[in-house]
Protein backbone atom coordinates (compact mmCIF):
# COMPACT_ATOMS: atom_id res chain seq x y z
CA UNK A 1 0.00 0.00 0.00
CA UNK A 2 2.88 2.45 0.98
CA UNK A 3 4.73 2.05 -3.08
CA UNK A 4 1.42 2.86 -4.03
CA UNK A 5 0.93 6.69 -1.97
CA UNK A 6 4.52 7.16 -2.56
CA UNK A 7 3.80 6.27 -6.92
CA UNK A 8 0.78 8.12 -6.67
CA UNK A 9 2.81 11.61 -4.77
CA UNK A 10 6.20 10.81 -7.24
CA UNK A 11 3.02 11.43 -10.18
CA UNK A 12 1.94 13.96 -8.74
CA UNK A 13 5.13 15.93 -8.64
CA UNK A 14 5.83 15.05 -12.12
CA UNK A 15 2.34 16.12 -13.21
CA UNK A 16 2.88 19.43 -11.29
CA UNK A 17 6.21 19.87 -13.08
CA UNK A 18 4.54 19.39 -16.17
CA UNK A 19 1.47 21.09 -15.76
CA UNK A 20 3.67 24.12 -14.68
CA UNK A 21 5.53 24.16 -18.00
CA UNK A 22 2.10 23.88 -20.02
CA UNK A 23 0.84 26.82 -17.96
CA UNK A 24 4.01 28.92 -19.29
CA UNK A 25 3.14 27.98 -22.99
CA UNK A 26 -0.67 28.33 -22.90
CA UNK A 27 -1.44 30.50 -19.47
CA UNK A 28 -4.34 27.67 -19.05
CA UNK A 29 -4.07 27.52 -14.91
CA UNK A 30 -2.31 24.33 -13.64
CA UNK A 31 -3.98 23.94 -11.09
CA UNK A 32 -7.31 22.97 -13.02
CA UNK A 33 -5.05 20.52 -14.94
CA UNK A 34 -4.29 18.67 -11.28
CA UNK A 35 -7.22 18.71 -10.31
CA UNK A 36 -8.48 17.34 -13.51
CA UNK A 37 -5.77 14.77 -12.86
CA UNK A 38 -6.75 13.81 -9.66
CA UNK A 39 -10.67 13.06 -10.26
CA UNK A 40 -9.11 10.62 -13.27
CA UNK A 41 -6.45 9.09 -10.90
CA UNK A 42 -9.14 8.33 -8.71
CA UNK A 43 -11.90 7.34 -11.28
CA UNK A 44 -9.06 4.96 -12.93
CA UNK A 45 -6.70 3.37 -9.90
CA UNK A 46 -8.85 1.01 -7.87
CA UNK A 47 -5.90 0.91 -5.42
CA UNK A 48 -5.69 4.24 -5.20
CA UNK A 49 -8.62 5.43 -2.20
CA UNK A 50 -8.91 8.82 -1.20
CA UNK A 51 -9.52 8.09 2.16
CA UNK A 52 -5.35 6.92 2.41
CA UNK A 53 -4.94 10.32 1.24
CA UNK A 54 -7.46 12.21 3.83
CA UNK A 55 -5.54 11.12 6.90
CA UNK A 56 -2.07 12.85 5.53
CA UNK A 57 -3.88 16.16 4.01
CA UNK A 58 -3.64 17.87 6.99
CA UNK A 59 0.17 17.63 6.33
CA UNK A 60 1.10 18.11 2.95
CA UNK A 61 -1.40 21.23 3.02
CA UNK A 62 0.49 22.50 5.67
CA UNK A 63 3.29 22.27 4.02
CA UNK A 64 2.49 23.22 0.75
CA UNK A 65 1.46 26.39 2.27
CA UNK A 66 4.51 26.81 4.21
CA UNK A 67 6.57 26.55 1.35
CA UNK A 68 4.35 29.06 -1.16
CA UNK A 69 4.11 31.57 1.38
CA UNK A 70 7.91 31.53 2.23
CA UNK A 71 8.50 31.35 -1.69
CA UNK A 72 6.58 34.75 -1.77
CA UNK A 73 8.18 36.34 1.66
CA UNK A 74 11.97 35.59 0.21
CA UNK A 75 11.03 37.76 -2.73
CA UNK A 76 9.69 40.96 -1.03
CA UNK A 77 12.55 43.43 0.38
CA UNK A 78 11.52 44.82 3.91
CA UNK A 79 11.42 48.35 3.12
CA UNK A 80 8.50 47.70 0.65
CA UNK A 81 6.60 45.50 2.67
CA UNK A 82 6.52 48.19 5.34
CA UNK A 83 5.95 51.15 3.28
CA UNK A 84 2.71 49.08 2.02
CA UNK A 85 1.60 47.28 4.58
CA UNK A 86 -0.60 50.34 5.78
CA UNK A 87 -2.33 50.13 2.50
CA UNK A 88 -2.60 46.45 1.61
CA UNK A 89 -4.19 46.39 5.60
CA UNK A 90 -6.70 49.18 5.18
CA UNK A 91 -7.94 47.45 1.62
CA UNK A 92 -7.41 44.07 3.04
CA UNK A 93 -9.92 44.71 6.31
CA UNK A 94 -12.57 46.90 4.27
CA UNK A 95 -12.70 44.23 1.31
CA UNK A 96 -12.73 41.07 3.54
CA UNK A 97 -15.53 42.73 6.06
CA UNK A 98 -17.67 43.89 2.41
CA UNK A 99 -17.17 40.42 1.31
CA UNK A 100 -17.92 38.30 4.33
CA UNK A 101 -21.50 41.13 5.31
CA UNK A 102 -22.34 40.38 1.67
CA UNK A 103 -22.81 36.81 1.89
CA UNK A 104 -24.02 37.33 4.66
CA UNK A 105 -26.93 39.15 3.27
CA UNK A 106 -27.33 37.36 0.06
CA UNK A 107 -27.42 34.01 2.42
CA UNK A 108 -30.23 35.10 4.95
CA UNK A 109 -32.29 36.86 2.32
CA UNK A 110 -32.04 34.53 -0.53
CA UNK A 111 -32.12 31.12 1.17
CA UNK A 112 -32.68 31.69 4.74
CA UNK A 113 -30.32 31.09 6.87
CA UNK A 114 -29.90 32.45 9.99
CA UNK A 115 -27.58 35.89 10.11
CA UNK A 116 -24.84 34.22 11.95
CA UNK A 117 -24.91 30.79 9.75
CA UNK A 118 -24.47 33.75 6.97
CA UNK A 119 -21.76 35.46 8.59
CA UNK A 120 -19.94 31.90 9.14
CA UNK A 121 -19.97 31.07 5.81
CA UNK A 122 -18.87 34.71 4.60
CA UNK A 123 -15.77 34.73 6.81
CA UNK A 124 -14.62 31.26 5.26
CA UNK A 125 -15.39 32.56 2.11
CA UNK A 126 -14.45 36.12 1.88
CA UNK A 127 -10.90 35.59 1.43
CA UNK A 128 -8.47 34.95 -1.05
CA UNK A 129 -6.13 32.36 -0.79
CA UNK A 130 -2.33 33.16 -0.22
CA UNK A 131 -1.87 29.47 -2.24
CA UNK A 132 -3.36 30.41 -4.97
CA UNK A 133 -2.70 34.54 -5.23
CA UNK A 134 1.18 34.55 -4.27
CA UNK A 135 1.84 31.63 -6.92
CA UNK A 136 -0.18 33.61 -9.91
CA UNK A 137 1.30 37.03 -8.54
CA UNK A 138 4.92 35.23 -9.18
CA UNK A 139 4.21 34.20 -12.70
CA UNK A 140 1.87 38.02 -13.83
CA UNK A 141 4.01 40.71 -14.95
CA UNK A 142 2.35 43.44 -12.47
CA UNK A 143 3.97 46.12 -10.55
CA UNK A 144 6.37 45.56 -7.27
CA UNK A 145 3.92 47.59 -5.27
CA UNK A 146 1.40 45.71 -6.54
CA UNK A 147 2.88 42.16 -6.35
CA UNK A 148 3.63 43.28 -2.89
CA UNK A 149 -0.12 44.79 -1.91
CA UNK A 150 -1.52 41.46 -3.40
CA UNK A 151 0.63 39.23 -1.24
CA UNK A 152 -0.03 40.76 1.42
CA UNK A 153 -3.68 40.83 1.36
CA UNK A 154 -3.55 37.49 0.73
CA UNK A 155 -2.34 36.15 3.54
CA UNK A 156 -3.94 38.86 5.84
CA UNK A 157 -7.03 37.40 4.87
CA UNK A 158 -6.21 34.18 5.62
CA UNK A 159 -5.54 35.04 8.84
CA UNK A 160 -8.69 36.95 8.79
CA UNK A 161 -10.63 34.13 7.86
CA UNK A 162 -9.61 31.78 10.44
CA UNK A 163 -9.70 34.53 13.27
CA UNK A 164 -13.02 35.55 12.10
CA UNK A 165 -14.39 31.49 12.07
CA UNK A 166 -13.27 30.92 15.04
CA UNK A 167 -14.59 33.79 16.76
CA UNK A 168 -17.92 33.32 15.12
CA UNK A 169 -18.00 29.95 16.29
CA UNK A 170 -17.60 30.62 19.68
CA UNK A 171 -20.77 32.67 20.05
CA UNK A 172 -23.75 30.81 21.24
CA UNK A 173 -27.40 31.49 18.65
CA UNK A 174 -28.63 32.53 21.26
CA UNK A 175 -26.78 35.99 22.41
CA UNK A 176 -27.77 37.28 18.42
CA UNK A 177 -31.89 36.55 19.44
CA UNK A 178 -32.23 39.07 22.42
Amino acid sequence: MIDVIFFAIGLIIILGFFSYLFFEKTKIPDVLILMFAGILLNQSVSALRPELFIEFAPYFGALALLIILFDGGINLRLKQVLEELPKATAFTLSVFTLTAFSIMLVINLFFGWSMLHGLLLGSVVAGTSSAIVISLVSKMHVSEDARIVLTLESTLTDVLCIISTIAIVGIPPRALQT
